[in-house]
């Protein structure tokens, strides 16, 4: 092969007898490293099925799972393994550092090092990134939390008067030849009652709909950030160690 401008051939003569620094690409992976990533994607939780629940108001909808319902985009993307392990990969890098110096062999290292570190503090952004919405999901559901709490206390409050004016409709039916007027009074009064149960009572059961679907968003999304934590940081210790891959 001619070189470009040099005046100089280049010969591939084979390993160069004495030690020079490698890129990260320049090794093959470590042995059981397939075994490995067949262990980690059958542990991996599904990021689809979700069923179909009933909001306050009686529409069906698909569970909301926010930006990160998925998982992080750059935790689960392409992993360092999976390219290490290209052989096609392994045998250009190989090929290439046979005929390149020391000294531009270190030239390249350091500019991967600088692009692992970048890519590094990207992965740690995304994690607080991840970490915050978590946090705002737990303020929501502490929030609606606080909301069924308040519902069941105006269901048992309207219940209380509803068995109030219960009691008050039989004693007002014995007297009803004497009273009439007066039964049909407490009788609206009743049903007003009743009304007023139903509605809060639907209102109630509506919220607590809402948290176990809220409940069921945050049982997810906290492990999606379990799994995508474990996987940052093989990728970060991929980064900061690439020959120990």
């Amino acid at each position: 092969m001619q070189g470009h401008g040099l005046g100089r051939a280049l010969r591939d003569e084979g390993p160069v007898p004495y030690d020079r620094p490698y890129s990260q690409f320049g090794h093959r992976p470590e042995p059981g490293i397939g075994d490995w990533q067949a262990r980690r994607e059958e542990g991996r939780l599904a990021r689809s099925g979700t069923a179909l629940s009933r909001t306050t108001v009686g529409r069906s909808r698909s569970r909301r799972s926010g930006a990160f319902g998925r998982g992080a985009g750059l935790t689960v993307g392409t992993q360092p393994e999976d390219v290490l392990a290209r052989d096609d990969i392994h045998e250009r890098t190989e090929v290439a550092e046979r005929v390149l110096s020391p000294a531009t062999l270190r030239k390249i290292q350091g500019m991967e090092k600088r692009e692992g570190r970048a890519f590094a503090k990207m992965l740690k952004a995304e994690g607080k990134e991840q970490a915050r919405a978590v946090e705002a999901a737990l303020v929501d559901l502490k929030r609606m939390a606080k909301m069924q709490k308040s519902a069941i206390d105006h269901e048992r409050k309207a219940q209380r008067i509803l068995a109030k004016w219960t009691g008050r409709e039989h004693r007002a039916r014995m007297r009803f030849l004497r009273e009439k007027e007066r039964y049909e009074k407490v009788e609206g009064e009743l049903r007003n009652a009743e009304n007023d149960y139903e509605e809060r009572r639907d209102h109630a059961a509506g919220l607590t709909a809402q948290i176990a679907e809220k409940t069921q968003e945050l049982d997810d999304l906290r492990a999606q950030k379990a799994a995508d934590d474990r996987e940052r940081e093989v990728k970060l210790l991929a980064i900061k160690n690439p020959g120990h891959v």
